[in-house]
């Protein structure tokens, strides 16, 4: 086979997968499970309610650990907004009612705490823009009362580069990390609304 057959077999190729790709097989909704009442569904299994505490909380009744929430926040990423969400609890059959309780407000304490915690960290990231953007006139309006008598050093230069630097940073602040912390909240409150249903089933952890 010589090259130019094995260029036109390539895109053929690349072509049938782009077109296998647009398809309705690899539509979010068909990897989806919903309930009867239209949620789509996480399974955890949990088995013993210790596993989902952070080791530090000794009261557990807040801090859920690290695995627990990543494994709950990439799932609820991939799901719609547009769906809501049901979190299904697959307990150890010895699992006692107020065990379940407890449990469930963890989890509900641990995202009203950490949506708390975005809404401070907003309200900082919107002080440090504004602070950069500040700084950025500030070192433009240096810039302009100098640069016509001071000509020994580049004061210019640098200044413009201030500028820049203020603005770009002060930029990627305001949008990129507040887009991105918005994100994460609406996702955590998906998972403070979720419904919670408790499955006791024999577990060996």
């Amino acid at each position: 086979m010589t090259q130019q057959e094995i260029k036109k077999t390539n895109k053929r190729k690349i072509k049938s997968y782009r077109e296998q790709l647009k398809s309705e097989i690899f539509d979010i909704e068909n990897e989806l499970t919903f309930s009867e009442t239209g949620e789509a569904q996480i399974d955890c299994k949990v088995g013993k309610i210790e596993n989902i505490f952070s080791s530090f909380d000794i009261a557990k009744n807040r801090t859920i650990n690290d695995s627990f929430n990543t494994y709950l926040m990439q799932e609820t990423e991939i799901i719609p907004v547009r769906h809501n969400l049901e979190i299904r609890l697959h307990l150890n059959n010895n699992t006692t009612p107020e065990q379940e309780e407890q449990l469930k407000k963890a989890i509900k304490r641990h995202y009203s705490f950490t949506i708390t915690t975005i809404n401070v960290k907003l309200y900082k990231n919107l002080i440090s823009a504004l602070l950069l953007y500040f700084g950025g006139i500030v070192s433009l309006i240096l810039n302009v009362l100098t640069s016509n008598w001071i000509t020994i050093l580049p004061i210019d230069q640098t200044l413009l580069i201030a500028t820049w630097f203020f603005v770009w940073e002060g930029t990627a602040v305001a949008f990129f990390e507040r887009s991105a912390l918005k994100l994460k909240r609406y996702d955590m409150l998906r998972i403070y609304n979720a419904k919670m249903t408790v499955i006791r089933e024999d577990i060996e952890n």
